[in-house]
Parts: structure tokens; sequence; C-alpha cells
């Protein structure tokens, strides 16, 4: 079974990319805390692309369960925890 992306295009904010600033902040980066980044901000320090193999070996590392290593046995959960979601009364 190969790999689906949910998402097949990129989501980027209407201005372009730039490499943050001290001004960007008004603490300098050790001695920031989550609460120093601003609500509603987006920062982008690039992309990686992994394909499926290094996802797998990631897992296998640091989270070894055969839903996460077994590409059938991630098919098996995700089609019971579906259904589980899916007999949950919607609450609007």
């Amino acid at each position: 079974m190969a790999y689906q992306p949910i998402f097949t295009e990129h989501h980027h904010q209407s201005e372009p990319s730039r490499t943050l600033s001290e001004d960007d902040f008004a603490v300098p980066v050790e001695d920031r805390y989550f609460e120093d980044y601003k609500t509603g901000s987006l920062y982008e320090y690039g992309y990686y692309e992994v394909d499926e193999a290094e996802v797998v070996d990631f897992a296998k590392r640091f989270d070894p369960q055969a839903f996460h290593t077994d590409p059938e046995a991630a098919h098996q959960a995700w089609t019971r925890c579906a259904g589980v979601l899916l007999s949950v009364p919607a609450i609007a």
C-alpha cells in the first residue's frame, strides 16, 4: 500500500517568507519562551521532504508500534478509528 498524503499542495501565507531577525522578538533567542511568539504569526524555517522509508525508520526508533511501522496495520488502525469517529453523534 503506497503512502497517500492528505494535503497535495503547500499552504503559504500571503506575503513571502523572510528570515527572522532580533526585531521580531522582544528578547534574544536564548531568553525566549513560548509566550514570546506572537499569536497568529507564521514562522517558516524552510522545507525538508522525507520519504516513506525515513518515516518508518523514525517510527521504528522512537515509537515502534505496528500502526506506525507496518502499512497494513496502519490501514486497519485507521479503519477502526474512523468507524468509532463516525459512530459518535455530531455536536453542533
